[in-house]
């Protein structure tokens, strides 16, 4: 797979980002450009009026696939610090030529600091890479039997002793309850607002483990239907 380069204009700025070729996210970011992400509960408008906020703050965007979020928060918001995650090789080369390789690290974000295997169920849509075992994804048609999995470093949030966290997205494809138990003190030291997307999958271990943690730390948690196959794109908020 390949990578090229996409122009776009927003709020009166020329703007490029490098997207992936074949790839089904990187043709609707191609189509839609920001607005791919406003199903997600991100509001790039509230951002940007909040802008002065994030000056001496560090944003995480975890799960980043090619930085289309960071992307924004690169070109838009001047915060003191960006890191965005992401574990496979295509997705992160388009990822550091989007927001450079400073603010990119090239790995998973979990509960421990140790190695997983990743799966890549289809090729033409690389947003759907996630960390096995997993009980549903890469179970239908499309599935490539001969795909193996790739061994990438995994990481906690809280053992990378960032300051000032204020803003974080989460899209891990399962892994959600994995990445906030790995963050939970940082998570109750800064209160940042939090974007996630909560899939079907890890709806029950969320429901069931993770919302008490974030409960007990002051984050408020939108109603949450446990019984439909389907993700939930909610916006946490702490209280205190």
């Amino acid at each position: 797979m390949k990578i090229y380069k996409h122009n776009f204009t927003r709020l009166d700025k020329d703007l490029e980002i490098y997207l992936i070729d074949g790839d089904q996210v990187s043709d609707q970011i191609r189509e839609t450009n920001y607005s791919y992400l406003e199903g997600s509960n991100i509001d790039f408008e509230e951002i940007l009026d909040n802008k002065d906020k994030y000056l001496d703050s560090t944003i995480l965007d975890i799960g980043s696939h090619i930085g289309i979020f960071s992307h924004f928060i690169y070109n838009f918001i001047k915060c003191d610090r960006l890191i965005a995650f992401e574990p496979m090789d295509i997705t992160y080369k388009a990822l550091a030529n989007n927001v450079s390789e400073k603010n990119a690290m090239n790995c998973v974000v979990g509960d421990s600091d140790k190695y997983v295997s990743i799966e890549s169920p289809r090729s033409t849509n690389v947003g759907m890479n996630h960390v096995v075992p997993n009980p549903y994804l890469g179970q239908d048609d499309n599935y490539d039997k001969e795909k193996g999995f790739t061994q990438v470093k995994q990481v906690k949030i809280d053992s990378l002793n960032l300051k000032n966290v204020d803003l974080v997205k989460i899209d891990v494809e399962t892994w959600e309850c994995k990445v906030i138990d790995g963050a939970i003190s940082t998570f109750a030291e800064y209160k940042p607002d939090i974007f996630l997307e909560l899939h079907w999958e890890a709806k029950a271990e969320f429901l069931e483990s993770t919302v008490p943690k974030l409960k007990n730390i002051g984050y408020d948690i939108p109603y949450i239907d446990p019984v439909p196959r389907a993700c939930h794109n909610i916006k946490l908020i702490n209280k205190f």
